[in-house]
Parts: structure tokens; sequence; C-alpha cells
């Protein structure tokens, strides 16, 4: 199983979405889901990517790579060790974060400062590692990538690149989460400037991206509890439920759900229909859960 760009051809132009075919174990039989849009050639085009079709199936050549090599490194555990747990609590900070519509612009960031790979996909998933692991540090950040459920295809050396951008376009970045979320959710999101006393500037760096991706955490979750879960939970509550909600593998497509239930996963689960509580869970499961859009 494997991903691969589709090509959609309609009237506005070619667009470009990253497919995952995957056995369906309900079906029993090989599927094709959606993983992430990508949007329109003419418009990568016109901002600046000279050839998107062989860009992208660059890049996910590179992620089928990964996706490979952590299979082999799964397969090579002995049953000794203590069996590999991912979290899964970060799936409504996941929804709100895709439904802001910002992967152009970070993108784009990206290219200009010659990011090799989507610059929006890096900083989701140090944004979810982050409420795993919340001390901000680049070999944490490494750690705690290996724990999301999602497909973390970045090396040491594209996690510290994207600290730097992150920590150059620090005010633009700020800018466009704090104007999209005004726009879509009408709240105000200050602006923050942070001053650092230290002079070497690779210390400097590393603040700035560690305070935008604590910032932009804490952003998402204050989103979660005033318009999805209408401030029914506390901050510290929702935060808890993220960094207990987690799975371990226990067989080819089965997993045991090791969460332990609380008052916002039975709210999300009311919400949502999603089998949250459900303990022995599948590939289906999971793929419902960490693809499911809130309407709010």
């Amino acid at each position: 199983m494997a991903y691969f760009l589709k090509k959609s051809k309609n009237q506005k132009g070619t667009y470009l979405l990253i497919y995952e075919s995957y056995y369906n174990t309900e079906k029993k039989q090989t599927a094709h889901r959606s993983i992430k849009p990508i949007g329109y050639v003419e418009d990568l085009i016109k901002n600046g990517l000279e050839d998107p079709i062989s860009y992208y199936q660059n890049v996910i050549a590179q992620m089928n790579q990964d996706k490979q090599s952590k299979k082999k490194e799964l397969k090579k555990r002995k049953v000794t060790e203590h069996p590999p747990i991912f979290y899964y609590g970060y799936f409504p900070l996941k929804s709100i974060h895709n439904a802001l519509d910002v992967t152009e612009e970070i993108n784009n960031l990206g290219e200009n400062a010659g990011f090799h790979g989507p610059l929006f996909d890096l900083l989701s998933v140090l944004i979810y590692a982050h409420m795993i692991l919340p001390d901000y540090d680049e070999q944490l950040c490494i750690e705690a990538l290996s724990y999301l459920y999602e497909d973390t295809h970045f090396s040491s050396r594209q996690i510290q690149e994207g600290s730097t951008i992150f920590a150059h376009y620090y005010e633009a970045i700020l800018k466009i989460y704090t104007e999209k979320i005004h726009d879509r959710y009408n709240i105000e999101a200050p602006l923050v400037e942070i001053e650092s006393h230290r002079n070497d500037a690779f210390t400097k760096e590393r603040i700035k991206a560690g305070f935008l991706i604590s910032y932009l955490s804490a952003l998402l979750l204050r989103i979660l509890e005033t318009k999805g879960l209408h401030q029914e939970f506390s901050h510290e509550e929702i935060l808890d439920y993220v960094r207990n909600a987690k799975f371990v593998e226990v067989s080819s497509h089965q997993f045991l759900n090791l969460t332990k239930r609380c008052a916002v996963m039975d709210r999300l689960q009311e919400l949502t229909k999603l089998p949250l509580d459900v303990l022995h869970l599948t590939d289906s499961d999971l793929q419902k859960i960490m693809h499911y859009q809130f309407k709010f």
C-alpha cells in the first residue's frame, strides 16, 4: 500500500491531491483515500513552483520510502521491547488546523526559503508533537514525531532547516494565522513579539521557532475549547485528553485502544459519532478519526 499523486481535471484546470492505497478490512479489498489536497497546477506555477507534478511526485516518492523504512524498523523490534504506542487525541486540532486553509501560504514561505518539502506539513506535525511532549527541543521533537499516528517523513536536518525558516518568518506566519482565525472563527489572536537576550543566532532561532509552535498549539486548543466544545471543559482537561488518547498495534491492521475514558472523550464522541471508546480499533476506525472534519 502506497501514496500516489492523483490528477483530477475539471473546467478550472488540473487539481492535484495526495492519495493513499490501503486495504479495507471491512470490504476485504484494496481501496483509495484522499490524504491531502495540494491545489491547481496553474495556481502552483503562478506561485513560483516551476513543475508542480514532478515536485510532488518526488515528495510522494520520499513519503513512500520513509513509510517502508518505518515498517522495516517496526519489524526489527523484539518481543521483549516495549510495544510502540501512537497518539491520536490531537485529531480535533488537526481538523481545525486544516480548516484554517493556510497550507498554500505556509508552503510558499518554504519554497521561497528553499525548503525541500511541504513546510505546512512540517509545521503541523511539530505542533501536534508539541502537544504530546511540550518542551520544544529538536531531539524531543524527533522522538515525539515517532509517536504520532501521522506518517512523519521529516529528517532531523529538515526539522533544523524548518526551525530556521519559522524563526525567519515568525511575524509573517503569526500574521497569516491571526487573519485566518479572525476570518473563520471571529477570534482575536494577538500578535506577540518576543525578545531574546542570548547573542548567538542559533539559540535565538530555536527560541523563536519553539515559541511559535507553542503559541500556535495554544491557539488551536483555544478554538476547540470555545468554538468546538463551547467552554464546557477547561484548557487543561482538553489537553489531558489529547495526551491520553493513544493505542498500540497488536497485530496487522488491529490496534488496542489504551485511552482512559473521560468527559472530554465522551463529549467528542457524542459530537462526532466516531469510535473513540472502541477497545479494538481497525485501520478504518483510525482513518475515520484522523480525517474527521468538524462543522463549526
